[in-house]
């Protein structure tokens, strides 16, 4: 009878837990139906009942899960992991809810320990997911993230006495080691590093926790922490004190972090975040070929993709191909929303607050003549300061973006000091003991002094620009890093130098008076351009200006038929106030002649001008040069005066020196025409002991008598005279300056111009720098006039 009846009791209760099991699965139906249609904060309420019924399946789980993660105002990532990982343990071998609680625990952040253990789930669920399925694209990409972190950690990275690190064994999972066998690694891909082994040494057991820090404990103590600190940030000091480097720890974690990359691009090129990884290794390894292939399946998935573009013009521009670098950045601006291009063309970040004023003043131009300011070239369409300031942007938001605190990479601090001065000369990481002395001051009190733990735990990165430094810290060992402050009750006590090393005063300090830094360099090889400039009176007011140049010729260089075969492209520029380009004169040449080519001791130069015009005042003038190719290039500036040749006294022309100069002649190529004079220019000032010494000139303001001139010309060249102040004036008034040689001749004329010439031969004198000066008496007026000009004779 009690069977009868317990079997009763299973039939009757049957049908309810069905209809049980059915309105689960019709509530996760219900509220996957609302997650889809964006009803998130429905979807959770619907998916919350599912789960609280004791018949609620993995699947109900997942679904909550995924609800709590999606962005919107119920976004909880804690209940959205617990949910998830609830999903796991009641279908442990599902590889979609392992995917889930891998992306929850990317999402969850905390301290070092909290970063550190979620760091090793991430990892074993990587390789559960592998296990399950060896081309599981984003398991691979999770452990190509965690192998990029581990670079970038020790990549620059030095270890000071007194602190100890987890052998490279135990952040090398036996998933990395199988695919570390494959031939796509080259090299040496051993554990390396500061392994077991290292840690057995004898001498680690001796050592002091404090050794090498000894001598700044003693300056703390004494009360003078600036002295103590500058001991510490001293990156020399550092270097010789350091107990070991993690290079090859280092260079392990990139070889292990290309394997993964490779492998998940291979299973799922689609995967976007793929990229951002490429990326970010290659900017930090500073190998771009890393990024060419990459970035080339990215353009066939992704080529609307404004971060593909602003990676292209990354890789083009840091590899000096900067044309296809200025045409990528280009197209990443016209892609972006106006919220997104806005910070591209937004200078406040690289002004100072007094300059910021003035610029949210009037925008557009000031923003116009600050580019103009600071374009490093002509030659070439694009500013190459212009292309470095997106550069840095990009690079900014890859490798110092917060995702704990939402912030784009330019928004932090060290991101901020990289858009302002570019990569910095020295960049190094200190683990160790550098933080135990730091805050050691004799008379603080005791309770301000943290354990000396968290000394040991506090890791410091050190930016060196070679004038200025910046100390950032990371005291929660998380990646967070902050411009190191002293605690603020070392500011209440007599402690010497402490503001000195409050490295945020220092970078405000900074920002107001040096707020930006470009270093310009030329791509490929740079050699150096010499160049004459030379201004003459025209016809208006305007002076005619010569800009005579040289471009070293390779020894290699032969010419054929007349013509060296060589392609490249030069341009004379005259620059005004604000770096405003004035007048231009860019030329593309498909080979050079020969009959313009002079050699000299050391090299051979093809020499060329161009003539442009100008009102009298101050300028800078620029030639530039750069093979077809762009490997080797060449930039000169130099200041100029353009005289006030309108006047009505007596003057002279900048004065040309000359390799020939000949009179009734036609000028051909590089060379130039004044008057009946065809001049060949000598833009180096260099000639050779025993050759003559040609230079042009031009008189203006001769007075007439009946119709005629008449005037002296002297040229005197003498060793270069470099005494100063009263012995100068001594040497003129009284003598004693070295002989050299000299010329003079009366001459005459119709008329208040000349054009004349002088050939001197210095013939006997020793190789050196000599000044020539040339002399003008008007017999007519009785006015005088000189000028005077440098050369060498080698």
């Amino acid at each position: 009878m009690r069977r009868l009846f317990l079997l009763a009791l299973m039939c009757a209760l049957a049908p309810l837990a069905h209809a049980q099991s059915s309105s689960v699965a019709d509530l996760v139906q219900r509220g996957m139906a609302a997650f889809q249609d964006g009803r998130v904060a429905e979807a959770i309420r619907l998916l919350e009942q599912a789960t609280d019924s004791p018949e609620a399946d993995a699947e109900a789980y997942y679904r909550l899960g995924l609800a709590l993660r999606a962005r919107s105002p119920e976004q909880d990532i804690k209940r959205s992991r617990r949910a998830v990982a609830r999903a796991v343990s009641l279908a442990p071998g599902n590889p979609e809810y392992l995917t889930a609680e891998l992306e929850a625990l990317r999402d969850e952040s905390g301290g070092f320990f909290i970063e550190l253990l979620r760091a090793r789930e991430r990892r074993q669920i990587a390789e559960r997911l592998l296990e399950m399925d060896s081309t599981n694209a984003f398991a691979h990409e999770e452990l190509a993230t965690l192998h990029i972190a581990e670079y970038y950690r020790y990549r620059n990275a030095i270890w000071t006495s007194g602190a100890g690190f987890d052998p490279v064994g135990a952040f090398t999972s036996a998933e990395d080691e199988r695919l570390a066998d494959k031939p796509e690694l080259d090299g040496d891909t051993g554990a390396g590093g500061l392994g077991d082994a290292e840690f057995d040494d004898p001498a680690f057991a001796e050592m002091d926790v404090m050794d090498g820090t000894n001598l700044a404990t003693r300056e703390a103590a004494a009360g003078d922490f600036a002295a103590a600190r500058g001991n510490q940030f001293n990156l020399g000091l550092i270097r010789n004190l350091g107990s070991g480097s993690y290079t090859e720890r280092a260079d392990q974690a990139r070889e292990l972090a290309l394997v993964h990359i490779r492998a998940s691009l291979k299973s799922d090129p689609r995967r976007r975040s793929l990229y951002d990884d490429v990326m970010r290794l290659a900017a930090l390894s500073g190998d771009w070929t890393l990024a060419g292939a990459p970035l080339a399946e990215m353009f066939v998935h992704f080529p609307d993709d404004p971060n593909m573009w602003l990676y292209l013009g990354l890789m083009n521009h840091r590899v000096g191909e900067w044309e296809a670098a200025a045409a990528s950045f280009k197209n990443a601006l016209e892609k972006m929303s106006a919220e997104e291009r806005a910070v591209f063309e937004d200078l406040t970040y690289v002004l100072s607050p007094d300059q910021e004023k003035e610029y949210r003043a009037s925008p557009e131009v000031y923003a116009a003549r600050f580019w103009s300011s600071r374009d490093p070239r002509f030659l070439n369409p694009f500013n190459e300061r212009r292309l470095e300031h997106y550069a840095r942007l990009t690079t900014a938001d890859l490798l110092y973006r917060s995702n704990d605190l939402n912030l784009p990479g330019w928004q932090t601090e060290r991101g901020q000091i990289h858009v302002r001065y570019g990569v910095p000369k020295e960049d190094l990481i200190v683990e160790g003991d550098i933080g135990v002395v730091l805050e050691r001051y004799a008379d603080r009190n005791e309770s301000f002094n943290a354990p000396e733990m968290f000394g040991l735990a506090n890791r410091f990165n050190i930016w060196d620009y070679g004038d200025q430094q910046f100390v950032f810290e990371d005291p929660n060992r998380n990646g967070e890093y902050a411009l190191y402050s002293p605690p603020a009750d070392l500011f209440g006590l007599n402690v010497r130098g402490i503001d000195r090393m409050d490295y945020v005063l220092r970078a405000r300090s900074a920002f107001r008076t040096n707020p930006e830094r470009y270093d310009f360099e030329v791509p490929g090889r740079e050699v150096y351009i010499p160049a004459l400039v030379s201004a003459f009176r025209s016809s208006g007011r305007e002076a005619e200006v010569y800009v005579h140049f040289g471009v070293p010729l390779a020894p290699e260089a032969t010419g054929r038929d007349g013509t060296i075969p060589a392609t490249i492209k030069t341009g004379a520029f005259l620059v005004g106030t604000d770096n405003v380009l004035l007048a231009e004169r860019r030329k593309t040449l498909y080979g050079l002649r020969t009959d313009q080519v002079v050699p000299y001791k050391e090299v051979r130069l093809w020499v060329g001008s161009e003539q442009v015009t100008a009102p009298p005042g101050d300028y800078e003038v620029s030639v530039e040069f750069e093979t077809a190719n762009g490997t080797v290039a060449g930039v000169h500036r130099e200041a100029v005066e353009v005289p006030d040749f309108t006047g009505t006294d007596l003057m002279l022309s900048s004065l040309l020196l000359a390799i020939q100069v000949e009179e009734g002649a036609t000028a051909g190529p590089g060379r130039v025409q004044r008057g009946d004079f065809a001049i060949q220019p000598a833009p180096w000032g260099v000639y050779t002991v025993g050759d003559p010494i040609a230079v042009y000139f031009e008189v203006y303001g001769l007075g007439l008598d009946n119709g005629q001139s008449g005037y002296d010309v002297e040229a005197q060249l003498i060793p270069k005279d470099r005494s100063r102040g009263l012995a100068r004036l001594a040497k003129r008034i009284f003598g004693g300056r070295a002989r050299g040689v000299s010329t003079s001749f009366p001459a005459q004329g119709t008329s208040e111009e000349a054009r004349q010439y002088v050939l001197l031969d210095a013939t006997g004198q020793d190789p050196g720098v000599y000044t020539l000066t040339l002399r003008i008496e008007d017999r007519v007026s009785g006015q005088r006039t000189e000028r005077e000009v440098d050369l060498l004779l080698e």
